[in-house]
């Protein structure tokens, strides 16, 4: 019994480096995750929040259209707000720009956010 026991204690020092080892690859490991899922969130964020811009700049060129049209204005006071993140509007007409058919008229719908 008393061999054993010395081996045992010998042995006690090596399971615990192991075990520290362990617990540091695993802790390395997790983080390298955790990074991962942050910057997946983040590109996400930045792709939904693009979509949106497009999505606003189509709708108000359509009511700038419409809104000539009617003779009631151009594009709405500037800027709006869309779940928390506000979204600054520029409208750019080019009257010089090429020939003018049909009395057309460029018209660039800028959003910044």
């Amino acid at each position: 019994m008393h061999v054993s026991h010395r081996r045992l204690k010998n042995e006690s020092g090596i399971i615990l480096v192991t075990v520290i080892i362990l617990i540091m690859i695993l802790s390395i490991v997790a983080i390298g995750v955790l990074s991962l899922n942050v910057s997946q969130l983040k590109t996400s964020s930045s792709v939904v929040d693009t979509i949106k811009a497009e999505q606003l700049a189509t709708g108000l060129f359509y009511q700038d259209y419409q809104r000539r049209l009617d003779g009631t204005g151009t594009i709405p006071a500037s800027p709006i707000t869309i779940d928390g993140k506000a979204y600054t509007i520029t409208r750019d007409a080019d009257t010089a720009a090429g020939p003018n058919y049909n009395d057309t008229q460029r018209v660039r719908i800028n959003i910044t956010y």
